[in-house]
């Protein structure tokens, strides 16, 4: 499962290909793409992507009709993440990366690009990988002013398939991603920050912008 826009920073073309590196290997594996296939940020023509690598239509899911300006029920996406094995994304950098959040919040694990925000959301306090995998990244390059990072596919694939291949490890990482969620990212936690932040305010020097 990936859920985003298919911008120029979530490397699409990447996710594809090393979907397509799964798909000549093994034939247990299907992709939900949750995004607007016509949607203006995207970098690539999806369809062209996707016969361009020969993949099956058949091993591609997505919402007929979806446009990224709407969205979906919160009960359908609900659903979406809770029939999901793995969360995925090959990103070139996450401000935060909510749809990985709202995965591990139903107990799904993922695989994404080992940059910015993912040790945050899958390792412990001792840089070991815990609710999830970093995939290393291959290489960097300047891109729209900023350093964008391309992840090594081959290694985003052996992490995916060890993911796949280990029933026990998914659900234990699912569970310990959970738990992260609730502690540190849930509703009422990211309400009580909210808060104290607003009573360090000085109303009478603040400034609105």
């Amino acid at each position: 499962l990936f859920v985003g826009r298919p911008g120029w920073r979530k490397n699409i073309e990447l996710l594809i290909g090393a979907f397509k590196i799964l798909t000549d290997k093994r034939n247990d594996v299907a992709l939900f793409l949750h995004m607007d296939f016509y949607d203006p940020c995207a970098e690539f023509n999806i369809f062209k992507l996707l016969y361009s690598y020969g993949i099956p239509r058949e091993l591609i899911c997505r919402f007929v009709g979806f446009k990224w300006h709407t969205g979906i029920p919160k009960q359908m996406m609900s659903l979406l993440y809770n029939v999901a094995d793995i969360y995925i994304s090959t990103h070139g950098g996450e401000g935060f990366g909510l749809p990985a959040a709202e995965a591990m919040a139903t107990e799904v694990p993922g695989v994404m690009t080992n940059c910015t925000t993912t040790p945050e959301f899958y390792q412990d306090e001792d840089g070991e990988w815990v609710r999830g995998f970093g995939a290393n990244v291959s290489k960097q390059i300047k891109d729209h002013n900023v350093m964008r990072p391309f992840v090594d596919i081959n290694d985003f694939v052996e992490k995916v398939e060890t993911l796949l291949d280990d029933e026990s490890l998914r659900k234990e990482m699912g569970k310990k991603g959970r738990a992260w969620v609730v502690k540190n990212a849930s509703i009422p936690v990211i309400t009580r920050k909210w808060k104290r932040l607003f009573k360090k305010i000085d109303v009478n020097k603040a400034r609105i912008i």
